[in-house]
């Protein structure tokens, strides 16, 4: 299933490469008709646009996820329906206006016009230098609106994927600046900007059939608490949930991205720049990881009829113990399947699975 051609390959704990395996497991579960989905951790919408495309019994999808530049991808993936050429002239629209802010005998942006982002501890030179700043803010300067909800997705989300294919979305990433430097950055002047491509497909993913897509970007149990409240009578069919389930935290590893999206001016960390304000999931933290899932999975018992889990055997809290949770708050007939394995850095094994379970109070 090629759905699209975001460069989110690379994504920690990236799904985009398992939904054939996940939609085949939820089928061979017995889960044939869903008609309402809650994708909780939504990052790039994969799960959300699979459950759109290929399960035409589905009538809602609601899809939420705290981190900005996750909400943008999502918001394009599901509710674009201009067709790629429409976006692809607002991208070339808003490319001139971003080159008329660009000092013409200096070659760079006008610091004036266009805010700077990461230049750096006086004290520690940060990797993320003025010529980078400079290249990726002119389109965030265009595009940003003070609601999150009005920036234009489509556009903003070409921005960030181009970003990735160029290899400035991660926190760490020293070396690639160390090769791009030798080439003298000037692709970032010069042709960053008019190269923003339209991810091919997003438009024509949208069914036309009627369906309800909401996409949000709170607090995952803030979000969960609020759908309990609203789903007591009608219980949702399916909540899927791809925590972040290990130490790492997305915020921090694509806090640049985030930067973009939110074009603020945030106080920051260390070498690589990281925002001070990133959001630390509760689920990555191993003193609130336990009575997090906990908190999910009994709010989860009141309102659902399925539970989804994306989840790993290095997780934070022990995929034992996972189960036994899931047990704990009246699901019952868990499978778990494997989607995939993988060798960490101190050669174990790493087992990516994919737990189903059934309420026993639906």
């Amino acid at each position: 299933m090629k759905s699209d051609s975001f460069s989110t390959s690379r994504y920690i704990g990236n799904k985009s490469k398992q939904v054939d395996v996940i939609k085949q497991c939820i089928l061979d579960y017995g889960i044939h008709e869903p008609h309402s989905v809650v994708d909780l951790f939504s990052g790039t919408g994969c799960v959300s646009n699979m459950f759109l495309n290929h399960f035409p019994s589905v009538q809602k999808i609601l899809a939420n996820d705290i981190e900005p530049y996750a909400y943008i991808y999502t918001k394009a993936r599901l509710t674009c329906e201009d067709s790629r050429e429409r976006v692809q002239k607002r991208i070339h629209k808003i490319a001139s206006k971003v080159e008329s802010l660009r000092d013409d005998s200096s070659g760079v942006y006008s610091p004036n016009t266009v805010t700077l982002k990461y230049t750096g501890d006086a004290s520690r030179p940060s990797l993320f230098t003025r010529d980078h700043a400079m290249a990726i803010d002119g389109y965030s300067y265009i595009l940003n609106n003070p609601r999150l909800s009005k920036i234009d997705a489509p556009v903003m989300a070409a921005v960030l994927d181009e970003v990735l294919r160029k290899n400035f979305g991660y926190g760490h990433f020293h070396n690639v600046i160390r090769q791009e430097e030798k080439r003298n950055l000037s692709w970032i002047q010069h042709q960053f900007m008019p190269s923003c491509v339209y991810p091919m497909g997003l438009g024509e993913n949208v069914p036309k059939r009627k369906i309800m897509i909401s996409v949000s970007a709170q607090d995952a149990l803030q979000f969960m608490s609020r759908i309990c409240r609203q789903s007591r009578q009608t219980p949702i069919d399916i909540v899927f949930i791809d925590p972040p389930y290990t130490q790492y935290n997305y915020g921090r590893m694509y806090h640049i991205l985030n930067t973009i999206v939110l074009h603020d001016d945030p106080y920051t960390n260390g070498l690589h720049a990281v925002r001070k304000d990133y959001h630390r999931s509760p689920f990555s933290q191993k003193s609130h990881a336990f009575t997090s899932f906990q908190r999910l999975f009994f709010m989860c018992g009141q309102c659902t009829k399925y539970i989804c889990m994306s989840y790993c055997t290095n997780g934070v809290v022990c995929l034992s113990d996972i189960l036994f949770l899931l047990e704990q708050n009246g699901f019952g007939g868990t499978k778990v399947y494997t989607l995939s394995e993988r060798s960490s850095m101190k050669k174990n094994t790493i087992t990516e699975v994919l737990i189903i379970s059934k309420s026993t109070q639906r």
